[in-house]
């Protein structure tokens, strides 16, 4: 057997394919035109919706994009209702003591 084959590869000097810097922006683009490829698209077929706007060249785009925003715009508000502060949850060392101090009495 080849000796390389035995040599382990320390996991912190690996390197993955997401961790290239270029990666990310490539991603992006490859999104971003298929996007625009499926909006250009949608002029060129004949569609049948059960309402009129339905109809209308980009309509899904459209929806699909402001329901995503109200989604998250939604959400910001909610976090202001229902979030907890920061130190709302003890501890892990004192939910120990405390266990421990009810076991003694």
């Amino acid at each position: 057997m080849n000796q390389n084959q035995h040599t382990k590869i320390d996991p912190q000097e690996r390197s993955y394919w997401l961790d290239k810097p270029g990666t990310l922006n490539l991603i992006i683009a490859v999104l971003v035109l298929s996007c625009i490829a499926l909006f250009a698209v949608d002029f060129f077929y004949h569609k049948h919706g059960h309402f009129d706007f339905e109809q209308w060249p980009g309509f899904y785009a459209w929806y699909g994009f402001l329901s995503y925003c109200a989604i998250v715009l939604t959400a910001k508000q909610m976090r202001k209702l229902i979030g907890r502060r920061e130190d709302y949850y003890e501890s892990v060392d004192s939910d120990i003591n405390n266990e421990q101090d009810h076991d003694q009495s």
